[in-house]
């Protein structure tokens, strides 16, 4: 549990650091779940709405000890090219963190599933873990999380982060049981203002980092 109790105290730091610049800047809740089990890897996970700092989060967990490797976990950053559009975290910014299903399937080979992220996160996971290093998914997409935390068997029917057009469902079984992982869950929240703010500068880099020209 070591790994998992270190996660917990760099989330609080980096909340506090985070948080000197004014009230209400952003917060981070954390919690552990044992999987059920010794023996499964262990696995952090960083949530929360776009544009609340889980890259940064996850670069900086990885960077420090043990050290860790990123798996991607935004449903639209795992294809390449749109670099700009899917607003992909860049070289510099990765600070040689090694990251895995960031722009590494071509879109023309059709959608991932959640079922298929699955197989090629649970793949990452297992690699990065066999390295004696630390397996930090991030990403937004709570859909691609559900089905990588599931323990086996992994149904699709149960699903809280259910499709368009597809009922959610029921809060009686919209949470697995078990998780397949030994996991610290990261939530990060920031105050809507701030993020509001944020967002608009965000938009406006992507334009001026050529996100038009992108897309023509």
């Amino acid at each position: 549990m070591r790994s998992l109790v270190l996660c917990n105290r760099i989330a609080i730091r980096y909340v506090a650091e985070q948080s000197s610049g004014g009230a209400g800047r952003r917060f981070c809740s954390a919690t552990t779940n044992t999987g059920g089990g010794r023996g499964k890897e262990k696995v952090v996970v960083i949530m929360g709405a776009t544009g609340t700092g889980k890259s940064k989060l996850s670069i900086d967990l990885a960077a420090g000890l043990p050290p860790g490797e990123v798996v991607n976990s935004d449903k639209m950053q795992v294809y390449a090219a749109l670099d700009v559009t899917t607003n992909k975290i860049t070289a510099a910014e990765r600070r040689g963190v090694p990251h895995h299903l960031l722009g590494d399937l071509d879109p023309a080979a059709g959608e991932l599933s959640p079922a298929g992220f699955r197989d090629l996160g649970g793949a990452a996971v297992s690699d990065i873990a066999a390295r004696r290093r630390l397996p930090i998914v991030a990403g937004g997409s709570n859909s691609f999380i559900h089905a990588l935390l599931a323990d086996d068997p992994y149904d699709p029917a149960i699903d809280t982060f259910a499709a368009p057009g597809k009922a959610p469902a029921a809060p009686a079984t919209a949470a697995p049981a078990r998780l397949r992982y030994r996991c610290c869950l990261l939530w990060v929240d920031v105050a809507a203002g701030v993020l509001y703010e944020h967002l608009d500068r965000r938009v406006e880099e992507m334009v001026g980092a050529g996100m038009v020209e992108e897309l023509a």
